[in-house]
């Protein structure tokens, strides 16, 4: 079980909301159908999206260094320093590797989308829900149809805060009526029909046994560096089973900002045993949080996660305040430059 801090308006859905939910889906599909190709060819002919780059294999191994310092032992970060640097050497396995990669991005449209995919979702053998799909839960809102409800649903969406503006992928939009996810014994596979047209009866699983970005940072380089060498039937290089690269991969703390133009949360569980699951909504005057952890662990407590984040929140907004009034105070120099001078007789 998880321990959530988070608020909801407490409505439970039935199975006949289930089902209800189920039909109308079924309903919208071919209707949705058109539109979802309209949307993908407006897109394709307005928005051409620069390619994902493949980041300087140096920089990458640096900033991976810089990163894992603090993760290990001197010692243990000596040794890994040592694999690093074997690694990146001139006419070492990473070049050979970084120029497979290289190779991937010129021939595919996203070289890092099917390697993300199948290492964040697909491959995960855990119940999807709680430890791979988010609940989200919106304000109430009141459509005229299901027509209605697409073109909300579907705007073609652009980056905010640095890259304002920008827009981005919307490849999975186009994915919402027409995938499924096929189950397998160690991958599951992602199966997609973006041509289907037909009125004829189509199904879904709700539950069975309760259970249903700038490209230049490190972590999908290595991710790619890594399924390369796997497709080219490599030995696994050291790089990748030394114990510092196992620690950064054991992510405690999950992490996600889901910034929406209403107030709504987003959860989801924590990816390990010992971790926490953290998903964020920053508004114009507060940010909504959904925290969570499992029962069964003693080391974890959501309780205590939120009261720390709480207290250090206060602490940030309590040195901005402090900050924004010492910077709008003129200095004592410039307080005596503008009095008037007066001078003794």
């Amino acid at each position: 079980m998880l321990q959530k801090q988070a608020v909801s308006d407490g409505t439970q859905l039935e199975f006949k909301d289930m089902q209800q939910i189920a039909l109308s889906c079924r309903a919208m599909k071919n209707g949705a159908m058109s539109t979802l190709k309209k949307q993908a060819a407006r897109g394709q002919d307005s928005q051409v999206l620069p390619k994902v780059p493949v980041p300087p294999l140096k920089q990458t191994l640096d900033t991976y260094l810089k990163c894992v310092q603090h993760l290990v032992k001197d010692e243990q970060f000596k040794k890994t320093k040592t694999i690093v640097k074997k690694f990146g050497a001139p006419g070492g396995i990473g070049e050979v590797l970084q120029k497979k990669l290289l190779e991937r991005r010129d021939k595919t449209a996203n070289w890092v989308y099917d390697y993300w995919l199948e290492d964040m979702y697909l491959n995960n053998r855990l119940a999807l829900p709680v430890n791979s799909s988010p609940a989200m839960v919106f304000p109430k809102q009141t459509f005229r149809d299901h027509k209605d409800a697409l073109r909300r649903l579907l705007p073609v969406d652009v980056a905010r805060g640095q890259l304002a503006g920008t827009p981005l992928c919307m490849k999975q939009y186009y994915h919402l009526f027409t995938s499924y996810r096929y189950p397998g014994l160690k991958t599951d596979t992602l199966k997609v029909d973006m041509n289907t047209a037909s009125s004829t009866s189509e199904h879904m699983i709700v539950a069975c046994k309760n259970q249903a970005i700038t490209g230049m940072a490190i972590d999908n380089h290595l991710l790619g560096l890594l399924k390369v060498s796997k497709e080219l039937k490599m030995e696994r290089p050291d790089i990748f089973c030394d114990e510092t690269y196992l620690a950064s991969n054991h992510f405690i703390l999950s992490t996600s900002q889901v910034p929406t133009t209403v107030e709504m949360f987003c959860c989801y569980g924590p990816v390990v045993p010992n971790g926490y699951g953290t998903c964020y909504n920053p508004q114009p005057h507060h940010i909504v949080f959904s925290v969570s952890s499992f029962w069964e662990n003693t080391e974890t407590s959501s309780a205590v996660f939120v009261k720390a984040l709480n207290e250090s929140l206060l602490e940030i907004g309590d040195l901005c305040n402090r900050s924004a009034a010492a910077a709008s105070q003129p200095t004592e120099s410039s307080q005596a430059a503008s009095q008037p001078h007066k001078s003794g007789k």
